[in-house]
């Protein structure tokens, strides 16, 4: 079976403070299993944020593609499945962030 998007994530959805558990809910558990990519995730955030504003689009484009390189050459010694997964994280911090606007 191929492993879930939650999986990949590092979430574990038998958390105990997953509401569908019926366990009572507590002080928040760390779900995230890999860390250090969480961190990764932060440190690039502040890096990329700028190609996900449409301010800086080129004739109408995004350029969210660009963060996939800027990551790559920041981070050299990750895999580049991580890099897919910081950059997907960035870009749903960054919608998350300015939905509203």
């Amino acid at each position: 079976m191929p492993p879930t998007l939650a999986h990949t994530l590092g979430y574990d959805p038998a958390s105990p403070n997953d509401p569908s558990s019926g366990a009572p809910m507590s002080t928040p558990v760390e779900r995230r299993k890999n860390l250090s990519l969480r961190e990764l995730v932060d440190k690039a955030y502040l890096i990329i944020e700028p190609f996900f504003d449409p301010a800086n689009a080129w004739n109408g484009q995004s350029l969210e593609h660009l963060a996939y390189r800027v990551v790559r050459e920041n981070l050299p010694d990750i895999a580049p499945a991580d890099v897919q997964i910081i950059v997907s994280a960035a870009t749903r911090i960054y919608r998350s962030k300015h939905s509203s606007q």
